[in-house]
């Protein structure tokens, strides 16, 4: 079958790897000329090598658990599986390198504009190019039709917006970087009222960062820094999602940030968007059935984790007392 999908992050990549390797036509489009994301803090658990081979030249540090900073007291999480600090830039292009080898074909500087889906047909899109690549004119227009589409185009994902499906719900993440080895094994985690802040010793650097609402999380991330004594050089800032919202209409798929398929407590998708994306490849090109395999395996996972994050919050500012000062935690939060 010809698949078009529509971004070229962890998830996109990933499928095309998969989709690839079964025999499928697959092309990927991504707005950027580049790949590898960024703003991102690569903070995952062992279980990434479910997904991919190990490749240890992507691992800068190794962390072992967490300490929750409460008013009154702190909490220590040990994570099992270990989590992994990574290069999450390096991870995209690895992806990357396993999808082309497979024979997906990504088109880089490739900016999707329009979905054509008509019932009962093919569906369409409309592609314009960012930049003169091959044979197609800067900033042409070209429509390409697919068997099946997926938008991993990302949090504000406009695949989504044109099938008409709600948005998740957002936090921006900002983050910068203090040029300080730390190899220590433990990150530090500051909750506030709607989101937390975070250090993570990177190995060859510390990362800073702050989750909020969009409102007020500069100022939020501003306090946090000069708490810290720092003065950062170059700020980064990502929009994150949370909510698994509908994933699939007709033969138009939707993946990873796209869908608000990120942990609750952490608000982290590598694992969890990897392991949607395999929800997709097994049902495919069902995508009715990946949709409710989607709902019935993250449903109920997070609908109880944002149960237990909330009560986690409630209990550590106003009823410190009642919660136990070690506590260890499935990485991934999947109950298994």
């Amino acid at each position: 079958m010809r698949v078009g999908i529509i971004g070229a992050g962890i998830n996109g990549l990933w499928l095309a790897w998969q989709l690839a390797k079964r025999g499928n036509e697959v092309t990927v489009f991504e707005s950027k000329d580049t790949i590898g994301k960024p703003v991102c803090s690569g903070l995952v658990s062992e279980r990434i090598w479910h997904f991919v081979p190990r490749k240890q030249e992507l691992v800068r540090n190794i962390i072992h658990s967490a300490r929750i900073h409460f008013p009154t007291k702190t909490v220590k999480l040990n994570f099992t599986p270990r989590m992994l600090v990574l290069d999450h830039a390096e991870l995209d292009r690895y992806v990357a390198e396993l999808a082309t080898k497979a024979g997906a074909k990504i088109m880089l500087g490739h900016s999707f504009t329009r979905l054509f889906h008509i019932s009962g047909s093919k569906p369409q899109i409309a592609v314009s190019a960012t930049q003169s690549m091959d044979s197609v004119p800067p900033k042409h227009t070209h429509v390409y039709e697919f068997d099946v589409i997926i938008g991993s185009d990302g949090p504000h994902s406009m695949v989504r917006q044109q099938l008409g499906i709600p948005s998740p719900k957002f936090r921006l993440g900002m983050i910068c970087f203090v040029a300080k080895k730390d190899k220590s094994d433990v990150v530090d985690v500051y909750p506030h009222k709607h989101g937390f802040s975070w250090i993570i010793p990177r190995g060859e650097n510390i990362e800073y960062g702050t989750l909020e609402e969009p409102g007020v999380a500069k100022k939020q991330f501003g306090h946090f820094c000069a708490v810290n004594r720092i003065k950062p050089k170059d700020v980064l800032s990502a929009t994150i999602p949370h909510g698994l919202v509908t994933a699939a209409k007709g033969n138009v798929a939707l993946a990873g940030d796209a869908i608000g398929l990120t942990k609750s407590w952490s608000w982290g998708g590598i694992v969890w968007g990897l392991t949607g994306c395999g929800l997709l490849v097994k049902a495919f090109p069902n995508l009715g059935r990946y949709n409710q395999q989607l709902e019935r395996h993250f449903g109920p996972r997070m609908f109880f984790s944002d149960v237990a994050t909330a009560m986690a919050f409630w209990l550590g500012f106003h009823s410190p007392f009642l919660l136990p000062r070690k506590l260890t935690i499935d990485s991934d939060w999947v109950f298994e």
